[in-house]
């Protein structure tokens, strides 16, 4: 495909859903200028993707009736979002800090599986008598969440700073990317 050519927008399947979006049109002479790509999923097969990793968490410190595991699963992007919107607090003007105040309970709240349906097994309810729990037990299924969610003091630390970030402040570059996102612990 020679670049010096403008794209061209051919047929009525080819309008920018979003036309406040600045960026070129898909289609170039009547072909995808992704065409030559293999590989590239699409909006379904993202869509498709609903499985998050979990993993099964002894917890000595809530056994009942010989029972004592727990399903600690991933956080999705919105419980994810939530959690850091519970826990990300301003404290007036641009100051932002870390409300760590049933932070724990917060995050296993939104982790913890019902073995029966494989919904969450609390509610915002619940998040009083969470954190009224064993901190050893709670400190453990927190990590676990942690891990599985990629979420750690750098992803928070990360978050808090691009939040803190004015239009005008310099270090505020905007990537094509999207780099500017939070990064993944490992």
């Amino acid at each position: 495909m020679d670049s010096d050519e403008p794209f061209t927008v051919q047929g009525p399947d080819t309008q920018d859903p979003d036309p406040g979006e600045d960026r070129p049109p898909a289609r170039k002479n009547g072909e995808s200028r992704f065409a030559g790509i293999t590989g590239l999923l699409t909006r379904g097969q993202i869509q498709n993707h609903t499985e998050l990793a979990y993993e099964i968490v002894e917890v000595p410190e809530w056994e009942t009736e010989g029972a004592s595991k727990v399903i600690v699963q991933e956080l999705s992007a919105e419980a994810r979002d939530s959690w850091e919107a519970q826990t990300i607090t301003s404290t007036g003007g641009k100051t932002l800090e870390v409300n760590m105040a049933n932070a724990r309970a917060k995050l296993v709240r939104l982790s913890i599986l019902d073995p029966a349906d494989g919904m969450l097994l609390f509610s915002e309810d619940d998040i009083a008598s969470l954190g009224r729990l064993s901190g050893a037990a709670m400190q453990r299924v927190f990590e676990i969440s942690t891990k599985l969610s990629k979420l750690g003091k750098e992803d928070i630390e990360a978050l808090v700073k691009g939040l803190e970030q004015t239009p005008d402040d310099d270090s505020n570059t905007d990537s094509p990317s999207g780099s500017d996102a939070p990064a993944a612990s490992s």
